[in-house]
């Protein structure tokens, strides 16, 4: 009798442990992340290989854990895309050199974390250094909307001459055989200085944009990686220019056959994807391609 209450009061306290959050609350991070550990070790088959499960192991205490308690040490991971809607458009080029794009952005970023955090609003673009013999500008602001903890800022309805773009050193991050010139478009400070456009939020920041963007004919791939997690993801890309265009949503969990995602092709030039409230990591992408 006296082993068979042990073992049942033994049991019902793990239950009790494990089962009700309000028992949690005795127990500080630390041991929490213990206990986890423990079940962890005990989930994850380690007979086939201890050291894949112990990099399992690893990638979830100390990526994916912070990433979703909102305490990461990058501060791009303490936030996530309640969605992220773009939309892409090529317009039909005359002279077969250069091709005028447009960029529509909508996202809605949320602050995952305890603490204030500052957002880019316009990040730095990669453009091949011959566009530059011909283009001196091949970016620039249409339209922008900014909404900072639900309050709207009025000052961006009419652009007028407060960006400017510039161009930025940096070093190359990747080797090829074409070189690159890194720009941005900026805030005006007065005639001759400017500073990276950035807005400090606590629970959300919705942005609007619109941009103009110039590139070479023969750049016929658009890539995006994402550097946050997302909730929903949409793009639209029509290029006036092609015969066809393809388009793949790079993802190491999803499938073309998810209830969550959709691919059409409204037209043979035209490619829409969608993922409805799933969930994107980072480092996870798309990618289209053009052809003509």
């Amino acid at each position: 009798m006296k082993d068979k209450f042990q073992e049942e009061t033994t049991t019902n306290f793990v239950k009790t442990l494990l089962l009700e959050n309000n028992y949690l609350k005795n127990f500080n991070l630390r041991e929490i992340e213990n206990m986890m550990l423990k079940l962890e070790n005990k989930i994850i088959a380690s007979d086939k290989n201890e050291h894949y499960k112990n990099k399992i192991i690893n990638l979830i205490h100390n990526k994916i854990l912070p990433m979703g308690a909102g305490n990461s040490s990058l501060n791009e991971l303490n936030t996530f895309f309640e969605y992220y809607d773009e939309e892409i458009i090529y317009e039909k080029s005359e002279e077969n050199k250069f091709v005028k794009c447009k960029i529509i952005t909508n996202y809605k970023l949320i602050n995952n974390s305890e603490k204030a955090i500052s957002q880019t609003i316009f990040t730095k673009k990669a453009f091949n250094s011959k566009i530059l013999n011909d283009i001196d500008i091949p970016l620039e602001v249409s339209s922008l909307e900014l909404i900072i903890d639900g309050n709207r800022e009025n000052q961006y309805t009419n652009i007028g001459n407060k960006f400017i773009v510039k161009k930025i050193a940096q070093e190359a991050i990747s080797i090829s055989n074409n070189e690159t010139i890194v720009m941005q478009i900026q805030e005006k400070e007065d005639e001759s200085n400017s500073i990276e456009f950035k807005r400090e939020f606590m629970e959300s920041i919705v942005v609007k944009k619109e941009l103009k963007i110039i590139i070479p004919y023969d750049d016929i791939i658009y890539g995006h990686t994402f550097h946050r997690p997302m909730l929903n993801y949409s793009i639209r890309f029509r290029d006036n220019n092609a015969n066809e265009v393809i388009g793949i949503l790079r993802s190491a969990f999803h499938e073309k056959t998810d209830d969550t995602i959709t691919v059409t092709k409204p037209q043979a030039n035209e490619i829409v994807i969608k993922l409805n409230d799933d969930l994107l990591l980072p480092k996870e992408g798309v990618t289209i391609v053009t052809i003509r």
